[in-house]
């Protein structure tokens, strides 16, 4: 009866392990069309957000940021090409020198054009990327990151254009657009901005 009752512990273990890896496996997000190797984020706080870099992507090296120069019908995913991968590390480096996270807490998703048919299309690549909560300390909370870049995308002067190279250039007047992000951080997020100094006045 013993050694029955602990097979069908082990079992039950087995089969509760394949449904938390089933599930598991077929959540989370993506970097460059699959998910990280041995990385799960199923249960990391984080915000999926876009900013506009003025980076044309009609001629000249912006091309490869967008499609697969081999295929265009293909959209382009990081290690594609040298300059996307280029543009991908450099936009994660300056925003961890801009913000004071670690690299690790960035990723970016995808470089697309405009998302509307106008003039402006041409001119502009719309970044799509993620922060990740921390698992040190010494940084900045999620919060704190997306208050600080959306302070930082206001003030022309701050470190997100100063002596960076991708970030340089994100369009301030078009913002930063938090796509999604975990309810409970989407609250705590509005009542911090409220009667603080996360927007400026007159933006």
């Amino acid at each position: 009866g013993i050694i029955m009752l602990t097979m069908v512990q082990h079992l039950f273990v087995i089969v509760l392990y394949v449904l938390v890896s089933s599930v598991s496996g077929n959540s989370g997000f993506w970097y460059g069309g699959d998910r990280p190797p041995s990385v799960q984020y199923d249960t990391v706080p984080y915000a999926n957000m876009t900013v506009r870099v003025n980076r044309p992507f009609t001629d000249g090296p912006g091309q490869d940021l967008v499609k697969d120069p081999f295929n265009p019908e293909v959209s382009l995913y990081v290690g594609n090409t040298i300059n996307r991968q280029t543009f991908d590390t450099q936009f994660v480096l300056d925003m961890s020198y801009a913000l004071n996270i670690d690299t690790s807490r960035i990723y970016v998703l995808y470089v697309s054009r405009g998302r509307v048919h106008f003039t402006w299309e041409s001119s502009y690549v719309i970044v799509s990327f993620i922060f990740l909560e921390r698992n040190s300390t010494s940084e900045p909370t999620l919060l704190e990151a997306i208050a600080d870049l959306t302070q930082q995308i206001q003030v022309n002067t701050s470190a997100l254009y100063t002596g960076t190279n991708v970030t340089s250039e994100i369009d301030s007047q078009w913002g930063l657009d938090v796509v999604t992000w975990d309810v409970s951080l989407k609250l705590t997020y509005a009542i911090d901005v409220i009667g603080g100094n996360a927007v400026k006045d007159g933006y």
